[in-house]
C-alpha cells in the first residue's frame, strides 16, 4: 500500500471512529470527550510529530491510571468496566488516527517544500543547457562584484550576441553549441555564464584583465569550431568592464541604458 491509500484509509477510519464514538456516547460524556480532543487535536497541530506522540501517550496513561483509580475505589462491576474500557478505546483510537493524519499531512508539506526548493533550483538555469537565468545571474553577479570591489579586483562582462542572419531556424541548434562553448571556456565554480535572451550570452570574468577576456574567448572560439564549423559572421562579441557601482554594473548586465540619477527635491509631504 502506498503512502496515498494509506493516507485515505486512515482519514476513512477516522470519521468512522469519530461516528461510533458520537453514537455510542451520552450527550454529557461526549461533550466532555470532545472538549479534550479538540484540546488534544490542536496541540497535536502545534507540535512537533514526535512531540505530539509524546503528549498522546502520557494523555492516555493519564486518563488510563484514572478510570483505574475510580474503579477500584467505586468498584465498579464488570459491565461498567467494559463499557468504560470501550468508550476509552474509541478516544484512543480517533485521537491516535487524528494523530497519524496530522502526520501524513505535516510529510506531505515537507515534501511539496522540497519539491518547491528543486523547482526553484532548477529554474536558476536555462534548460538542458547550463546557463544561468538572468535574474540568477544578477543574484550570483552582485555577490561576486561585492567581493571583487572588496578585494580591490577587477571584472569583465563578456556579451555573445548570436546573429543569425536568415538562419533563424537554426538558432536553437546555434545556441546549443554557443552555450556548450561557453561553459567550456570558462574558469568553472569562478566565472558564471548566463542567457540575456534567446540571441545573447553573458560571461562574467572576476579578478582578470583583457588579456584574461583574450584567453577565454580564444578557448570558446576554440571549443565552438571544434564542435561546428560556425562562421564568424553569425556572432558578436563585446567586452565591458565592470562599473564599481553596483547599480551601473547591473544596468551593464542587463542590457538597459544608463538613465542619470535625479536629485530628490526636498520639500513638505502632504
Amino acid at each position: 500500500m502506498n503512502r496515498d491509500s494509506s493516507f485515505f484509509a486512515v482519514f476513512y477510519l477516522f470519521a468512522v471512529a469519530n461516528i461510533a464514538q458520537a453514537l455510542m456516547l451520552p450527550f454529557q460524556e461526549l461533550t466532555v470527550a470532545g472538549l479534550l480532543q479538540v484540546i488534544t487535536y490542536l496541540l497535536l497541530l502545534w507540535l512537533r510529530p514526535i512531540a505530539g506522540f509524546a503528549g498522546m501517550v502520557a494523555e492516555f496513561l493519564a486518563i488510563g491510571f484514572g478510570y483505574t483509580g475510580m474503579a477500584f475505589y467505586d468498584q465498579w462491576d464488570k459491565p461498567l468496566q467494559t463499557a468504560v474500557i470501550g468508550k476509552l478505546f474509541l478516544f484512543m483510537l480517533t485521537t491516535g488516527l487524528f494523530w497519524l493524519t496530522v502526520l501524513f499531512f505535516k510529510n506531505f508539506s515537507l515534501d511539496l517544500k522540497r519539491a518547491e526548493k528543486a523547482l526553484h533550483q532548477y529554474k536558476k538555469y536555462e534548460d538542458d543547457a547550463g546557463l544561468l537565468t538572468l535574474n540568477e545571474f544578477l543574484y550570483r553577479a552582485e555577490d561576486i562584484h561585492m567581493a571583487m570591489k572588496r578585494r580591490h579586483e577587477e571584472g569583465f562582462l563578456i556579451t555573445i550576441t548570436i546573429c543569425p542572419k536568415g538562419k533563424e531556424f537554426a538558432l536553437k541548434t546555434l545556441h546549443e553549441y554557443f552555450s556548450r562553448a561557453a561553459l567550456q571556456a570558462v574558469r568553472e565554480q569562478y566565472d558564471l555564464v548566463g542567457k540575456r535572451s534567446p540571441t545573447e550570452l553573458l560571461l562574467l570574468l572576476q579578478n582578470t584583465n583583457r588579456e584574461g577576456c583574450s584567453l577565454v574567448l580564444y578557448r570558446f572560439k576554440e571549443k565552438l569550431h571544434a564542435a561546428a564549423p560556425v562562421p564568424v559572421e553569425l556572432y558578436e562579441v563585446q567586452i565591458e568592464s565592470l562599473p564599481m557601482s553596483w547599480e551601473y554594473a547591473k544596468f551593464t548586465i542587463i542590457g538597459a541604458p544608463l538613465l542619470p540619477i535625479q536629485q530628490k527635491s526636498r520639500g513638505i509631504r502632504l
